[in-house]
């Protein structure tokens, strides 16, 4: 893994239809995802017009848990501690994207906002992570668009923070979202992708 390159890795990944099967399987069990699931309407939306390329990579890792935390370079022998250094805990997938102190925080900010806007009451889990919040309704394409990115933020942030020693908190997550969902929201609007009224 580690002399592959990331567009040859995706390209063996996405070549194999047998791959996405298994990661739907994989998710489907984990998250107790009934069988009915349309998973077409969910890779349209997170991998179609919707997102820039960095969130569509994001996404990519997510759904085939090649996120860079520590249980993964623990698992690929590139690191050899699994300890989160914000709290201590096991730093898994869900850890860092949930259950860390200044993420709890944050999610309770972001549930608040969409809350205010919305008056939509999301209680944010790993299967919301995954699988947004009723991604079927086209009616709630903005509270989605909102939760994506407020993900894609904690991951950035946490990569910048590993490799610069800067802190990642709740008030740099925050501003950090506000500031690229609007610029993201404005180049969506300006194609025509999503609309506001």
């Amino acid at each position: 893994l580690v002399s592959v390159k990331t567009k040859e890795l995706y390209s063996l990944l996405l070549d194999t239809k047998k791959c996405e099967l298994t990661v739907i399987n994989f998710w489907q069990e984990k998250l107790h995802i009934p069988q009915g699931f349309n998973w077409n309407v969910l890779f349209s939306f997170r991998f179609g017009k919707l997102f820039n390329n960095n969130v569509k990579q994001y996404s990519f890792k997510l759904l085939h848990r090649l996120l860079p935390f520590k249980e993964n370079l623990v698992k690929w022998k590139i690191a050899s501690d699994m300890t989160c250094k914000q709290c201590n805990e096991v730093e898994t997938i869900s850890h860092v994207l949930l259950y860390c102190p200044d993420t709890k925080l944050y999610w309770k900010k972001i549930t608040d906002t969409i809350y205010r806007l919305f008056h939509i009451d999301i209680e944010v889990n790993e299967r919301i992570i995954l699988t947004g919040y009723d991604v079927f309704d086209q009616r709630l394409i903005l509270p989605n668009v909102m939760l994506i990115f407020a993900q894609y933020t904690i991951y950035r942030l946490y990569i910048i923070s590993n490799y610069t020693q800067k802190v990642m908190n709740v008030y740099k997550l925050f501003a950090d979202f506000k500031r690229e969902l609007i610029f993201n929201l404005k180049f969506l609007v300006k194609k025509k992708l999503i609309d506001f009224t």
